[in-house]
Order: structure tokens, then sequence, then C-alpha cells
């Protein structure tokens, strides 16, 4: 049913497997629009190199020399100065025949003819193909910056939060490797939206509700977009870890005076006085912790 030439289009699937090879691609039809106009505007100006050829030097399109080629009429005049003219590294005057300089007439003629054989060269050969070449390199080298900066943002900000790296390792605990596995991994947020996807609506609790609302509008509500939580401890904005550290120092000054605390006999009292005020601190901050994970009512 179809010929055999037809199954040589399978081999354009490698484009599909190669992100490079689709940036090639695109860099020739992204400005598809920026390239049309400028070959529509080549064509005017080898109609216009035509026209002027087929008026005046019309003599030097020889069918025995070059391309074997002619100028009989200016359709052909034009079809030669596209095909040929634009394939000759030296535009369409390495095609035609040497111009003339015997006798006055043809000493005229001739400069007027290397003139014409110059502009043709260096309009249509040197300025509009660098041009296409320069847009499509433009677009190539665009899509390479695009490709570098998403790479950028995968590796260097958080994609759940979408906070900077330097942030964490600066504030956070553990770095910004220990928020993207544990405190925002994506893969949680993925599989809980797949776990309230799955569960009856009936059964949903109220962050399980609030979740799926956010899913029905498409509204990343429920991510925390340039918020967390550990970098609103470490900069005041909530003390909710800060004071485990505030413990940690406390503990560090009692054994640092474990000398003086063996001398004395310990006070019950007063340890009974410490772990309560600390179970009261855990518990406030506790709290803290569930009202910002709490979603706001609607």
């Amino acid at each position: 049913m179809f010929s055999p030439v037809f199954y040589c289009v399978v081999l354009y699937q490698v484009i599909y497997k190669s992100y490079r090879l689709q940036n090639i691609v695109w860099s020739v039809t992204r400005n598809g629009r920026n390239l049309l106009l400028t070959g529509f505007l080549m064509l005017v100006v080898i109609f216009t190199s035509s026209v002027i050829g087929y008026y005046y030097f019309s003599e030097y399109f020889d069918e025995s020399f070059g391309a074997g080629a002619n100028c009989d009429t200016l359709a052909r005049c034009f079809y030669i100065t596209l095909t040929v003219g634009m394939r000759q590294g030296g535009g369409i005057g390495d095609a035609l025949n040497p111009a003339y300089f015997t006798g006055r007439s043809y000493g005229v003629a001739g400069y007027l003819r290397l003139l014409f054989d110059f502009v043709n060269f260096v309009i249509l050969i040197v300025l509009f193909l660098n041009i296409v070449f320069g847009i499509i390199l433009d677009t190539f080298e665009e899509l390479r910056q695009q490709r570098e900066d998403i790479q950028t943002d995968q590796l260097g900000k958080c994609f759940i939060c979408g906070m900077e790296q330097s942030s964490f390792d600066r504030y956070g605990r553990g770095g910004f490797e220990h928020h993207t596995k544990f405190e925002h991994k994506m893969w949680d947020y993925l599989y809980l939206m797949h776990y309230v996807k799955l569960k009856p609506k009936a059964k949903h609790s109220g962050l399980e509700a609030y979740v799926w609302e956010c899913m029905e509008k498409k509204s990343p509500d429920f991510f925390p977009v340039q918020r967390a939580l550990v970098l609103d401890v470490a900069q005041g904005n909530g003390d909710v870890l800060s004071g485990f550290d505030a413990d940690a120092g406390s503990d560090d000054n009692e054994e640092s005076g474990a000398g003086q605390a063996m001398a004395e006999p310990p006070d019950d009292d007063s340890d009974e006085d410490i772990n309560g005020e600390r179970a009261t601190a855990v518990l406030e901050r506790l709290e803290r912790i569930e009202r910002l994970l709490t979603p706001p009512k609607p």
C-alpha cells in the first residue's frame, strides 16, 4: 500500500529521544515567522536583481557557459538567479560569462556588470544568508539558555516552595539536601495528592478536604510557596524549634556545672518545675506547628 521510501521517515523518531536534537529543530521552527518574513524580503531582492539582469545583462547569461542558463524571459531569469545564483559562493556572477572590457561601450558595461555582481554578492550571499543563520543560531542559544535555567532551578531551588538553596544552607538544619529529602520532599506531596484523589470524599479530614478542593480548582494554594517552617524559625518568624536549641544550651550549662551540682543535693521541686515548664513550652510549640499547618477557613 505504501512505498518502501516512506520507511525512512521512521528514522526521524530519534528526534524525540534527544532534547538536543529537539532544540535544533525548535531553533528553526520557533522563529518561523521571522524566517518567513526574511525569506520573503530575500525573494523581493532576488526579483529586483532578476529584473536588472534581464534588461541590462541578459547577454551574459549563456547556455554554453557556467551553469548553462539563459535569461530569455523574466521568469526564467528570476528562476536562474534564485536557484543557480544562491548556490554560488560568489553569487550570480560566478554563473555568468566574464565581463567585457573591450571598446568604449563594453568597457562601461563591464564595470557596471562588476558592480552588479558585487551588489548581488554583498546583499544576497553576505547579508541575507547570514541574517537567516543568525536568527537560527540566536534561537538555538536562547533554547540552550532556557534549558540551563531550568536545570539551575531544579538543582538550586526547592521544587515545593521555590526558595533558593543558599537560604537553607545558611539557616536551615541539615542544609538544602535535608530540606528537599525530608521537609519538602516532592514525592510526599505527590503521594498525598494521589491518596486524597483515591480516598472517598466523605472520609476526608479537614486538611485532606482542603487539598482536594485546591486540586479541583487547579490551585496551588496548599503548596507553601516561598515559605519554609525551618526558615521561619531561624529568621525569627516563629519559635518552633529554637526553643530546643535553648534547651540544649541549658543542658550544656548544666553539664558544665556538674561539679557544683554534685557538691549540692538536687532539689526535686526545682527539677519538677523545670520539667513542667519544658513540657508547657513543647506543647505551645506543637500547637504553633498545628496552626501553621492548618489551612485557612474559606
